[in-house]
This record gives C-alpha cells, structure tokens and sequence, in this order.
C-alpha cells in the first residue's frame, strides 16, 4: 500500500509542477498578446489622425479621436503595470529559487568535507592498499575494500551533485538577469507612454476651450445632425415596414420571410460575435445609445448605430449575406444603403459612392461603396443594424478585432 500512496504522492506533486508552470506561461502570454493588440490599435488611431487630420484639427470628430487614444493609452498603460507585477513575482520566485539552490550547495560541501575529515581520521595517513592489506582477518579486508568502494563513489556522487548545483544556479541567475532587464524595458515603456497620455491630455483641454468659444454653432451643428438622423431613421422604418406582416397583435411585430429568408435570418444570428466589420481599418468614434456630449455641458446625443472613424477613401464591404433594399441620398447622412439579411438589415450611411443597386444580391465581403470625407477631414462611417424594427448595438454583433 505504501508503494502505491507514494506514486500517487509523485504523480500530484508532478502534475501540480506541470499546472503551475502552464499557468504561468498562460499569463505571460495573455499580457504579450493583450499589450501587442493595444499597440495596434494606437498605431491604428495614430494612422488615421495622420491621414485624416494633416491641418484642421479642430472638429468634435477629432476631440473624440484623442479621447479614444488616450483610453486605449490607459489600458496599455494598466497592461503594462500587470505584466510588470506578473515580472516581479517571477523575480522573487527566481530569487527564492537561486537561495535554495545556495543553500544546497552549502549542505553538499559540508557534507563532502566532513566526509574528507572522516575518511583522513579512519585511515590516518596510511595509503589505501597497506589500509586495505593491514587487516586482521580476510573478512575485515573485504569489508575494508567495499568501506573504499563506497567513499569513492559517494565522492563522485557529492562532486557530480555540486558540478549540478553550479549549473542550476549559472541557469537562474542568467534567468533573473533576463527579467530585470525585461522589467526594465517595461518601466521604460511606461514613462513614454504616461508622457505620450500626458501630452494628448493638454491637447484635448486646449481643444475643448478652443470649441467652446464656439458653442452656438456646435448647437446647430447638433440640431443639423438631429435631423439628419430623423431623416435616416424614418427612411429606415420605412424599408423594413414594407416587409412586416401586419397582424392584429401590434406588438408581435416580424417580417415575412421567405423559407430562404427564415434560413438567412438563422445564420445570420449565429454569427453574433463574429461578423466581419463593414471597412478594415478603424475604430469606434462614437457609440452605441447615449453618449455624453464632449463639450457642450449637460448635453446628450443618441446614436442608432455606431460611429466607424476610417481612413480616407475606405472601401466598405457588406458584413453578410444579403439583398440590398434601398441605395438613397439623405441630407446630412450622404449616401445610404440598407441591405436585408432575413429578420435582420445592416444601414451604411456617410458614404461617397455607391456600388450596387436596390435587389441587388451581395455577399459577405462585397465591396458596396466608400466613406466621404467631411471638411474637417472626418472619414466616418455610420453603421446600424435592426432586427424587425428594433436597433440592436452593432458593437456586439462585430468580431472582437478589426483586422487591418
């Protein structure tokens, strides 16, 4: 039984290793993707003010960009603060690691010393051989030769022990070194960007004193917008109440599908998640619902959709399966089209040219159109998406990362 309760105890003891070190390896690379994907994303946004934002740079549009940038700043910075903890508590393991090994090390040449003081006393100064051939008896020579034997090879054994300790413990030091200079560059890496959110934040002050002067045209640039989305918004309700069954029940409201249609609508849930966006290169300007005005105070904006911030003369792609309902023109909003997808219909708005035309099939991926640029140099796409007659966040229906 005793045999059987110490495999059990070793095979724990090594899958509890095996966890410990999976885990660790786990972390370490969940903060080098995390932080690799944040710097992305920045050098997504810096791209973007770059291309888009060259001279005029005093628009809401570009006040949110640096809004966006120092908060994706923010999280880089908290990144790097976790890996760097992550860092410290592998230094103090390191750490404690190297000390036992010291200590080992100590242990063995003490032992192999006192080992050297025993066998000096036993044997005197007498050689080995005359040691070995001064017994008394034939019996005592025997066990003279194996006492010999056995010193030699623990010798060797505690010799190999300390050649092995030495090595483990060049091993771990080179190791520690290796994550004080990592722990170093991170330290670094945090001092430029804590200067670099530094910098932006007195950008965005200076901005935001600079747009409230200005306070009476942000208000009707707002009711302008307003209006444009009013327009939009009854344009959609308009496309989508032309394939709703009408029933009795108001409230059961669902649009009559076709056995296809009922098919697309189903996929088309189950891709939830995973969605390709409509442009690959970009980021979410303005959200879903309502959002805080970024300088006229106690002010609040809905949004249908989202708002895509893009490069200039971005392409847009159909993020499904579907048939395109309406291409039109609203005040406000440019160039719109609306496509169906069973229950569902995606809205691309802000746009500059269109590709395709009402009945028209697409695919996922189909090119439909271009983003316009304004003459603040804002390339924003406006993207909604319903289900029947209620405005769902596209945010969650996109994949996590806009791939570009």
């Amino acid at each position: 039984m005793l045999p059987f309760n110490r495999f059990f105890l070793f095979f724990f003891a090594c899958l509890f290793c095996f966890l410990t070190k999976t885990k660790a390896l786990k972390n370490k690379n969940f903060y080098e993707k995390k932080k690799y994907r944040l710097q992305k994303k920045i050098q997504q946004i810096q791209k973007i003010i770059n291309n888009n934002y060259q001279k005029k740079k005093s628009s809401i549009a570009y006040l949110n960009t640096l809004h966006i940038q120092v908060k994706m700043l923010e999280k880089l910075l908290y990144t790097i603060a976790k890996e760097k903890e992550y860092i410290e508590r592998k230094i103090q393991d390191q750490q404690k690691k190297i000390n036992q090994l010291k200590e080992k090390k100590k242990s063995i040449a003490q032992e192999y010393a006192h080992m050297l003081n025993m066998s000096q006393k036993k044997i005197q100064h007498l050689n080995q051989v005359f040691f070995i051939l001064s017994a008394s008896s034939f019996y005592q020579m025997l066990q003279r030769a194996q006492y010999l034997k056995q010193y030699a090879h623990m010798r060797s054994l505690q010799m190999k022990s300390l050649t092995t300790v030495n090595r483990q413990l060049v091993v771990e030091k080179q190791a520690l070194l290796i994550k004080h200079q990592a722990k170093a560059k991170l330290q670094t890496k945090k001092e430029v960007e804590k200067l670099k959110i530094s910098q932006i934040q007195k950008e965005q002050k200076y901005l935001i004193q600079h747009l409230q002067l200005k306070e009476k045209k942000l208000k009707q640039q707002l009711q302008k917008n307003r209006q444009s989305i009013q327009h939009l918004n009854k344009l959609i309700q308009k496309i989508i109440r032309q394939t709703i069954v009408k029933k009795k029940d108001k409230k059961k409201i669902n649009i009559q599908l076709t056995p296809e249609g009922k098919i697309l609508s189903k996929n088309f849930a189950k891709n939830k998640g995973k969605l390709p966006w409509p442009v690959k290169q970009g980021f979410i300007a303005c959200k879903f619902g309502k959002n805080k005005h970024p300088v006229l105070k106690d002010i609040i904006t809905e949004n249908l959709g989202i708002n895509i911030q893009t490069t200039k003369n971005a392409q847009v792609y159909a993020i499904f399966y579907g048939v395109v309902k309406t291409v039109a023109f609203v005040p406000g909003m440019q160039k719109v089209i609306i496509i169906q997808h069973g229950k569902y219909h995606s809205v691309y708005a802000h746009l500059q040219d269109t590709f395709v035309d009402y009945g028209q099939q697409v695919d996922e991926k189909t090119i439909i159109g271009t983003v316009s640029t304004n003459e603040h140099g804002n390339t924003i796409l406006q993207f909604q998406l319903w289900k029947n007659i209620q405005k769902y966040n596209p945010e969650v229906w996109l994949s996590k990362e806009l791939k570009g």
